[in-house]
């Protein structure tokens, strides 16, 4: 990307934009103009709308398209008690381990964890550890979910630029998932160690809407939770409203992955590996 199209997307105008799209895409239409625009973005994208619960004339705005739920039973939860599923559909853009100094690496782009997080603090405990990121196409669900049965400590709001989240730009922007907005979740799951579910948002995001979020201002904030909120396997974080890409980071000897995930299509709820205490203590499939 060039140097002036990165400083267009890191400008305040770029921001305005992106928030003004969200606000756009929330607000009501009248069905005349509102359910051509779902059919055609649905048939653009290939959207299944079979899989939806409403259907396409049953939402008030394009953003609550955008955000729609599945019908029940569409994204099942791997039953296994010690697997680590899927937190959303999407593509899988890379996976592998965080590097001692809290760093990951994805197509010769290096992350910093303590930037993606807003706490060096907790990416220290990260260093060693693994990660995966998935990213959301437009067709796809936009909701996110917990990954294993965990308790969630804490939640972090941080402010941040508005750039594409793509393929090709992660390749043109140095640390990207570090510099646009993001929604941080702290898990402490049941076989100890961390987790974070990180919601990066892109340009054309309205933003998140969580129950667990804190306010959102122009600083970080974070709202952490005394005692800890016990989250089940495939409970609902939040939701995008446009757009964007999620990371998955966990502690040093907690998960082993499975393997061949790289490239690989995601869904909520789809296993992508186990808990590593799990398997020294006999679990079984």
């Amino acid at each position: 990307m060039k140097k002036s199209m990165r400083h267009l997307f890191e400008s305040r105008l770029a921001t305005m934009a992106s928030h003004a799209m969200g606000r756009a895409a929330d607000l009501p239409l009248p069905r005349t103009m509102l359910d051509p625009l779902i059919r055609a973005y649905s048939f653009g994208f290939g959207v299944d709308l079979h899989a939806a619960q409403k259907p396409p004339e049953g939402y008030a705005s394009f953003g609550d398209f955008f955000a729609r739920e599945m019908k029940p039973g569409t994204r099942p939860i791997c039953h296994d008690t010690a697997a680590i599923v899927s937190p959303c559909d999407g593509l899988a853009m890379g996976c592998g381990k965080v590097s001692v100094g809290a760093q990951f690496e994805i197509k010769g782009r290096r992350y910093d964890v303590g930037s993606l997080l807003g706490d060096l603090g907790v990416a220290d405990r990260l260093s060693g550890g693994g990660f995966i990121v998935v990213y959301l196409h437009p067709r796809d669900y936009h909701r996110v979910h917990a990954p294993t049965d965990a308790e969630l400590a804490a939640a972090r709001h941080i402010p941040g630029a508005r750039y594409p989240v793509t393929p090709w730009t992660t390749q043109q922007v140095e640390d990207v998932y570090g510099k646009n907005e993001r929604l941080v979740f702290e898990f402490i799951p049941t076989d100890g160690g961390l987790f974070c579910v990180v919601m990066v948002a892109a340009f054309g995001v309205g933003g998140f809407s969580s129950p667990f979020s804190p306010s959102v201002e122009k600083k970080v904030t974070e709202r952490r939770f005394l005692p800890n909120l016990k989250l089940d396997r495939g409970e609902e974080l939040g939701a995008f409203r446009l757009g964007s890409t999620v990371v998955l980071l966990w502690s040093k000897d907690s998960v082993s992955l499975d393997i061949g995930l790289t490239g690989a299509r995601m869904l909520v709820g789809r296993r992508i590996g186990r808990t590593i205490a799990s398997r020294s203590n006999g679990g079984q499939e």
